[in-house]
């Protein structure tokens, strides 16, 4: 079927069956820091993947599954993971969500509606020079996301908890939280 666009909302719908959309490697974060946003409508709980970045190993520069089918929100950045279990309330409905990565200060952290949600230290591995990346499912064209997905962004920095309070409150309005 492909990826529709509601042009209301301004999202676009995965189906979780065969969508995903293909970003450039080079827009891919490197080196020691990154943020990794998105306001999602969560449907239900495949294993699925929000995004997924790999290196020319085929090992993950970036994923974020929006939940894995134990319902468990996962962060990989740089060869560090960050999970904690997610109710379904956490997860179904518009949320918008932040996964920082400071390898310098060791430093992962997942944000929820704005606020810290799950963090972790001793996270070092530096970001590789992603090959492939995709929204919506694996780089390698499996495990898709099944919801809307709505501005998604990535940046070269860790964003601090005061800029993604902002990111939030920019856009509760237009998702109706």
């Amino acid at each position: 079927m492909g990826i529709s666009y509601d042009t209301g909302g301004g999202a676009m719908y995965f189906d979780g069956v065969n969508d995903n959309i293909t970003i450039p490697p080079a827009s891919v974060p490197t080196g020691s820091q990154l943020t990794f946003c998105v306001w999602n409508y969560g449907i239900d709980a495949p294993a699925s993947s929000v995004i997924e970045c790999r290196d020319a190993g085929g090992s993950r520069t970036l994923n974020v599954h929006l939940p894995w089918a134990n319902t468990n929100i996962y962060f990989d950045c740089g060869g560090d993971r960050l999970s904690q279990a997610a109710s379904n309330a956490n997860y179904q409905g518009w949320h918008h969500w932040c996964f920082t990565k400071n390898a310098s200060t060791g430093t992962m952290v997942i944000y929820l509606d704005g606020a810290v949600w799950a963090s972790s230290t001793g996270n070092v591995g530096s970001i590789a020079t992603t090959t492939a990346a995709r929204i919506g499912s694996y780089a390698v064209d499996t495990t898709y996301h099944h919801g809307y997905v709505a501005v998604a962004q990535l940046y070269n920095v860790a964003l601090t908890a005061t800029e993604i309070v902002q990111n939030y409150n920019n856009g509760r309005a237009r998702f109706g939280v």
